[in-house]
């Protein structure tokens, strides 16, 4: 009897750590402040509430105008906001919610939002190589 409670009581042990185990890796998550930081620039030109996932390769950002805002305007201050954090040789892609349903998606390279920050090239030509999407 002490033999089957004693190999009860192993399998249990092993049993949980290695549960325990697979738990701690399924549960790791990484933050990226980079998403903070987009957001709180967001923020603070008065457009709430948009979703910001940034890596090295890319930044998305999903977001819905201000009533007492242009679509442009917001679109530019998306895009501003993420290059500040994006690496050079990424991209962002911005998503456009109106009536909680995507209706334009833009991308654009880091490279040519700095090149217009820098004014090296002209707004008519940033927003020649902004590709954008109807989503409607």
């Amino acid at each position: 009897m002490v033999k089957w409670i004693f190999i009860f009581t192993a399998t249990l042990v092993t049993v949980f750590a290695v549960v325990g185990a697979s738990v701690d890796e399924q549960t790791a998550v990484v933050i990226d402040e980079r998403n903070d930081a987009i957001y709180a620039a967001l923020v603070s030109v008065g457009i709430e509430n948009a979703l910001v996932d940034v890596t090295d390769e890319r930044t998305i950002i999903r977001y819905e105008v201000p009533n007492d805002m242009n679509k442009e305007a917001a679109l530019y201050y998306v895009i501003g906001g993420a290059a500040r954090y994006a690496i050079p040789g990424s991209t962002i892609t911005a998503t456009l919610f109106e009536n909680e349903s995507a209706s334009e998606e833009s991308t654009v390279s880091v490279k040519d939002v700095f090149a217009f920050l820098n004014k090296k090239i002209t707004e008519k030509k940033f927003s020649g190589r902004i590709n954008r999407k109807n989503l409607k």
